[in-house]
C-alpha cells in the first residue's frame, strides 16, 4: 500500500481505533464493576447495554482494520468525525459510571443508577448512533485502491 497525502487521514483512523479499543476496556473495566455488585432491574439493563454498545464498537474497529487490510479506501471524513464525536460522548458518560461505582457501590445502587439507566436508553442512546455508523462503515463499500 502506497500512500502519500492520505497518510495523515490513515493515521488519523488508527487512532481512532485505538480510542475505540481503550473505550471498549474501560467499558469491561465499569461492566466488572457492576457485577461485583448486587444485581437491580438497573443494574441488568445498563450491563446489556453496555454489552451490545462494546459489541458495536468491536465490529467498528474490525470494518476498518479488514479495510486497512484489504487495501481498501477509508470512509470519509464525515464519518470519521461523527465517530470521534460519539466515542468522546460514550467515554465521559462510562467515566461517570467509573467514578460513582469507585466512590461507594451503595450510592452507585441507590442514586445513581436509575438516573444513568434512562439516560441511556432515553437521552443519549448511544446505541442507535453507534449502529447507525456501523452501518455506514459497512455500506460505504469503497473500491478496492490506496488507502
Amino acid at each position: 500500500m502506497i500512500e502519500t497525502a492520505g497518510e495523515n487521514y490513515s493515521q488519523t483512523w488508527l487512532t481512532e481505533v485505538r480510542r475505540i479499543a481503550k473505550l471498549v476496556d474501560k467499558t469491561g473495566e465499569s461492566l466488572q464493576l457492576l457485577a461485583g455488585k448486587r444485581a437491580t432491574l438497573e443494574e441488568k439493563s445498563i450491563s446489556r447495554y453496555l454489552h451490545e454498545l462494546a459489541a458495536e464498537f468491536g465490529q467498528i474497529v474490525w470494518r476498518i482494520h479488514s479495510r486497512f487490510a484489504q487495501d481498501r479506501v477509508v470512509p470519509s471524513e464525515v464519518i470519521l468525525l461523527e465517530l470521534k464525536e460519539i466515542t468522546r460522548q460514550v467515554e465521559t458518560a462510562v467515566d461517570d459510571l467509573l467514578r460513582a461505582g469507585r466512590y461507594n457501590l451503595n450510592y452507585l445502587e441507590q442514586y445513581f443508577e436509575y438516573d444513568f439507566n434512562n439516560k441511556l436508553n432515553v437521552e443519549y442512546r448511544f446505541l442507535d448512533e453507534v449502529r447507525r455508523i456501523s452501518g455506514a462503515l459497512d455500506s460505504a463499500d469503497h473500491p478496492p485502491g490506496q488507502l
